[in-house]
């Protein structure tokens, strides 16, 4: 279940203005993991294709994000959150 908060990005534990430290030190892997999953339909297979990464990189990646987010994959409404979280992360970045 997402943690809803001030301070929080996407209504998760993921650190408002900035990614989190492990994506800071791994060149915003998580972030691109992530889109990546939602955009093959969570797919880690498709995923992994897409980033030209072997699968059990890209399940270790999805475990962190859980670990760190505490998303549940399985619920849609986090799912859309989490895509419109990442839609204005991309567009705070521009700015």
């Amino acid at each position: 279940m997402l943690q809803a908060g001030v301070g929080h990005f996407w209504g998760t534990s993921l650190p408002v203005g900035g990614e989190s430290t492990h994506d800071k030190e791994h060149d915003g892997e998580l972030i691109e993991t992530l889109q990546a999953y939602l955009d093959c339909d969570k797919s880690a297979n498709k995923a992994a294709e897409k980033l030209y990464v072997n699968y059990r990189p890209l399940s270790g990646r999805l475990k962190i994000i859980r670990d760190i987010s505490g998303i549940d994959f399985k619920n849609s409404a986090e799912m859309l959150a989490v895509r419109n979280g990442i839609v204005l992360f991309k567009m705070a970045e521009t700015l």
